[in-house]
């Protein structure tokens, strides 16, 4: 891969998403080196992938908040709120905030308008016409896409494993008030 990443495992994860998406577009039909727009397709439609993961994440978060907080304020309004209930909501919400903030990142906008880079000039389509400018062009958005899917890709996984975490945190408060609540 043309960038070179200081973490051999992120540099190798890179590697492997370029061969991922070499291999796709020999079997899309097109040569070695001849690339069209299929590898840039293939890396847009895994971003969409990734936009829409993100967005259920999000949604699941959000029903996880309203779900604490409908236990929280029972809790409240029975006046049985106690020290664990107390600890276990400053955890979900610590974890809540920051899987928000992730999803948040790992949604923004990725900047299209670089297509027509080539090194760190800016090139006209009468310049790009050439055809070695215009693979160096096609070389290095992928580049990009590359490392944007899988930045990405890392962020998504924190971010699930930190929504793992509210859903125990949602069951030992539910726990708590069925052991609270006198019957």
């Amino acid at each position: 891969m043309s960038l070179y990443f200081s973490h051999p495992s992120w540099q190798e994860r890179c590697n492997q998403w370029e061969a991922h998406v070499n291999v796709y577009a020999v079997l899309n039909g097109e040569g070695d080196g001849e690339w069209k727009a299929s590898r840039i397709r293939f890396l847009f439609e895994h971003l969409s992938i990734l936009d829409t993961k993100f967005n259920v994440l999000l949604t699941v978060d959000t029903l996880l908040l309203v779900a604490f907080n409908v236990l929280l304020n029972f809790l409240l309004n029975k006046q049985l709120v106690i020290a664990s209930v107390g600890w276990i909501a400053i955890c979900f919400g610590l974890c809540w905030l920051i899987t928000m903030i992730i999803c948040l990142i790992g949604e923004r906008r990725l900047v299209w308008g670089d297509l027509g880079l080539v090194g760190e000039q800016h090139l006209r389509w009468d310049e790009l016409k050439e055809t070695d400018k215009l693979k160096n062009a096609e070389a290095g958005h992928v580049t990009a896409l590359i490392v944007a899917v899988a930045k990405r890709t890392n962020k998504f996984r924190v971010a699930l494993l930190l929504t793992y975490f509210n859903v125990g945190f949602l069951a030992a408060e539910f726990i708590d008030v069925l052991l609270t609540v006198p019957h």
